[in-house]
């Protein structure tokens, strides 16, 4: 009943633990491909994008993060507040907070590599592209209060995607990943999910 009671977030065992163990679980898979990549085998354009995609997953899970447990970025301030620690590599050790000024750093270093890497090819639309990239910049823009920036952005990122037009695509309760409007989804296998 907390969640419905909306005082979940207080709770450090279930609310406040869950987000934070996710994200950082994202961080390490991502943080093994991006440190591992050149010791690989394979095509340069595949590479090129696993690399983008894990660096993306990255940016996306850090700036999840610094908005859950940091302080508020502020446009034009120091941004010297605690933000949550930066984890690059591996490790059992723990990490001090980074600042947000240096979360929102890496967050954009991330993201801008991965848009440097990746095309808008992709098999399914679980996987992570160029368009998506643009989209998790155009957010991050948001929150930095960098508005042309992401409007520029978003506008990149929505190019080839249509907007819901039948009667049947309004009333699928944006549900189904096969939905135009949605850049990025997964389509759970009926024997792979708990449901």
């Amino acid at each position: 009943l907390t969640g419905y009671r909306w005082i979940d977030h207080r709770n450090a065992n279930g609310g406040a633990y869950f987000p934070y163990q996710f994200y950082y679980r994202i961080i390490s898979n991502a943080n093994v491909i991006i440190n591992g990549i050149d010791k690989t085998v394979g095509l340069p354009a595949d590479k090129n994008n696993i690399l983008g995609q894990a660096l993306a997953y990255r940016g996306w899970a850090y700036f999840n993060l610094v908005q859950l447990y940091g302080k508020r970025f502020v446009k034009g301030a120091a941004n010297d507040g605690l933000g949550v620690p930066l984890v690059l590599t591996n490790t059992t050790e723990g990490q001090a907070r980074a600042t947000v000024a240096e979360v929102y750093t890496q967050i954009n270093t991330d993201l801008n590599t991965a848009a440097g890497l990746l095309t808008n090819t992709r098999p399914d639309k679980s996987n992570l592209n160029l368009s998506v990239v643009l989209g998790l910049q155009a957010r991050v823009a948001l929150t930095q209060q960098e508005w042309a920036t992401a409007a520029t952005k978003a506008a990149a990122a929505r190019a080839g995607y249509s907007l819901m037009s039948t009667s049947a695509q309004f009333l699928d309760g944006s549900s189904t990943w096969t939905n135009p409007e949605w850049m990025w989804a997964s389509s759970q296998i009926d024997d792979q999910t708990e449901y």
